[in-house]
């Protein structure tokens, strides 16, 4: 797949998932993707979400919303590039 996601912001949604807001820089970002931050850091997308409107699949350029497991606040940083 080879995607590339940057970081703008981070929500924690009452304890139950942790959303990023972000922009798809490059490649294709699905839902069920596995990603891995800077610090090596596997996560998944469980949702993908663009204007309030949920979505399977986001391309380069596109604003999103992702739901993900297995990220919290602290592995997480503003600028930061995802990679898929």
């Amino acid at each position: 797949m080879g995607a590339e996601f940057s970081v703008k912001q981070f929500h924690n949604i009452g304890g139950v998932s942790s959303v990023i807001t972000g922009v798809v820089e490059s490649g294709e970002l699905v839902e069920g993707a596995v990603g891995v931050t800077s610090q090596s850091k596997k996560f998944t997308v469980v949702k993908i979400e663009k204007d309030g409107q949920k979505i399977n699949k986001v391309g380069r350029g596109e604003k999103v919303n992702i739901s993900v497991k297995y990220l919290s606040r602290s592995d997480v940083r503003i600028n930061e590039v995802f990679h898929f």
